[in-house]
């Protein structure tokens, strides 16, 4: 029989400027104490995941989070509790960062071996994907390569989405420097795309979809691109998408 659902909301909260991301540690007195994770906690009666967020953010570290948008939902069975996870990713917000609640807390990049901190482990296993492209552009496209590079000069995060194998386009990506993704294969972080049939593990699955109508809010456990133009992105990631394929 499974145990009570706790609802948690849980804030991937990100610096437009450095894309670095912010982590706490649990402060002495609650299960994990010491371990690292994404701010947020539970959802009160009543509250919206963001209101919830927005109230945690504000009691544990000062701050005040402007819009988040949903991200995908994940379930772990703790000895303390059966958690459902709400992740919400957030670009805004005002205010310094400050420890209310005697615990610490950092803002950490792509290149920190976050790996070598204790985790917790949902949060653990998502660190990567915060860094995961927002722009697949279809490798059919006659095009797909200067439309990287036009991407890279706006300092937008683009990959080559592939369907199946192309070894001299994948030759030609890799000389330049661009990321490829095979559709339909589980994907760990940029560094694994190189090898990605030999990426096992389904937390990176990278799921594409036909259209946004299968958004519903972010609650599916994976990155979830949509068809669109780069006009779209943002719409798309209100709605629960990590970004768009440009086909």
């Amino acid at each position: 029989m499974q145990r009570k659902v706790t609802d948690v909301a849980v804030g991937v909260v990100i610096d437009p400027i450095t894309g670095r991301y912010l982590l706490g540690s649990r402060p002495e007195g609650k299960p994990y104490a010491g371990y690292w994770e994404f701010p947020g906690g539970k959802l009160e009666v009543g509250e919206t995941v963001h209101e919830a967020l927005a109230r945690e953010l504000r009691e544990e570290l000062g701050v005040d989070i402007g819009p988040s948008s949903p991200w995908f939902v994940m379930e772990h069975d703790y000895p303390h509790a059966y958690v459902r996870l709400y992740f919400r990713r957030t670009r805004e917000w005002s205010g310094e960062c400050r420890s209310l609640e005697n615990q610490h807390f950092g803002w950490f990049g792509e290149d920190d071996n976050v790996e070598s901190m204790q985790l917790l482990p949902m949060d653990a296993l998502i660190i990567h994907r915060i860094f995961l492209p927002e722009v697949l552009i279809a490798a059919s496209r006659s095009d797909v390569l200067s439309q990287c590079a036009t991407l890279r000069n706006q300092a937008v995060k683009a990959a080559v989405l592939f369907t199946k194998p192309d070894v001299e386009l994948q030759a030609q990506c890799q000389a330049e420097k661009i990321p490829c993704l095979v559709a339909g294969e589980s994907v760990r972080c940029p560094s694994d795309w190189a090898s990605v049939a030999e990426a096992a593990a389904q937390e990176w699955l990278c799921a594409v979809m036909d259209d946004a109508s299968g958004l519903d809010a972010g609650t599916h456990r994976a990155p979830v691109y949509v068809p669109g133009s780069i006009d779209d992105l943002d719409a798309v990631k209100r709605r629960g998408a990590h970004g768009i394929v440009i086909g």
